[in-house]
């Protein structure tokens, strides 16, 4: 009250600061090398869906990337850089992170964009890692009027 009616020409606390906090250890879950392997291992890759699946989970897994940057993957983002295999990632703020891949990565997107066709990789088309279509399988409808297999919404397993 006394700074504020004046009463004392400034405030005599504006100077001191508090003490600055960082935190040494994070606190977010990560999988262990045997429970990574045995999650891509475990994993149905007798369709299209489950290849595709089991490419954004081992990008996940392999790059440490943000989902955001995962679902914004297109073809041409995995690229060849003299004998090495490079994925580019799309971060925020328009920030572009290039990084090698590793050999099970490899397997597993080669796996993927092989099974969508031998054109894609051939003529670098931009077709993205998890389809717009494979989001929404009934379109806008779907969401709105419920799924047609089960009933009203909401229903947000619908892997068909």
């Amino acid at each position: 009250m006394a700074v504020t009616g004046r009463v004392v020409p400034s405030n005599p606390t504006h100077a001191v600061r508090g003490p600055r906090y960082s935190v040494s250890k994070g606190s977010t879950p990560m999988l262990s090398s045997e429970e990574a392997t045995a999650l891509l291992k475990d994993m149905d890759v007798s369709t299209v869906v489950g290849l595709r699946d089991r490419a954004i989970v081992a990008v996940m897994t392999y790059t440490f990337a943000c989902v955001g940057a995962v679902v914004a993957l297109n073809v041409e983002d995995y690229y060849a850089q003299k004998k090495r295999w490079w994925l580019r990632l799309h971060e925020k703020n328009g920030k572009l992170n290039e990084m090698p891949c590793h050999h099970k990565l490899e397997d597993h997107l080669d796996a993927y964009i092989g099974s969508r066709g031998p054109s894609q990789r051939s003529q670098g088309a931009a077709v993205p890692l998890r389809d717009r279509e494979d989001r929404r399988p009934y379109g806008r409808s779907h969401v709105t009027n419920g799924c047609l297999a089960h009933g009203p919404p909401p229903c947000f397993r619908c892997r068909h």
